[in-house]
């Protein structure tokens, strides 16, 4: 099977698992599994979209398709918010970052600093809308597992985020 195949397969289960409330717990451990997670998250979210992640990866953000999404998102009204823990990899999203928040729509970027807790914390997560959410335990693996319909454990890692963004 194609690797084509294989992510539009990926992109349509995603998008079937939100669409039906599903809770089940899927892996999302490769880069291009990520980014067609993130764009599913922006494509079908309405309110937020909180990210802890490690560098803003051009592998994961920085395709033309998520730009799109991510103006597409904002122009809606849904809120982005993410912490960074190391420099954005692309200096292209960071400035697209600073462009949005400039045009007034809802996008922070907190870059961590040195003895920020996020920095340290070994584990990478998003979560939208208060249901959805993708955890990576550890940051220096892409190994992950996503679900589109948990409340009470995206809940729980959005009350983290928090606590991490005001701590920084």
């Amino acid at each position: 099977m194609s690797e084509e195949l294989v992510s539009t397969i990926y992109r349509q289960n995603a998008e079937s698992l939100w669409l039906s409330d599903s809770n089940a717990v899927f892996g999302n451990g490769k880069s291009e599994h990520a980014a067609i997670l993130y764009e599913t998250f922006l494509k079908l979210g309405k309110s937020e979209l909180l990210m802890l992640v490690k560098n803003l990866s051009k592998d994961v953000f920085g395709s033309n398709e998520m730009e799109a999404l991510a103006v597409q998102a904002l122009s809606k009204g849904m809120r982005i918010d993410v912490i960074c823990q190391e420099e954005p990899v692309s200096k292209k999203i960071a400035e697209n970052i600073l462009s949005w928040q400039k045009q007034g729509l809802p996008i922070s970027l907190h870059v961590c600093q040195k003895g920020d807790p996020a920095a340290s914390l070994e584990a990478n997560f998003a979560v939208v809308d208060g249901r959805a959410y993708r955890f990576e335990k550890d940051r220096e693996s892409t190994t992950a597992v996503a679900c589109m319909n948990d409340p009470k454990s995206a809940q729980t890692l959005r009350e983290v985020f928090f606590r991490l963004k005001s701590a920084a």
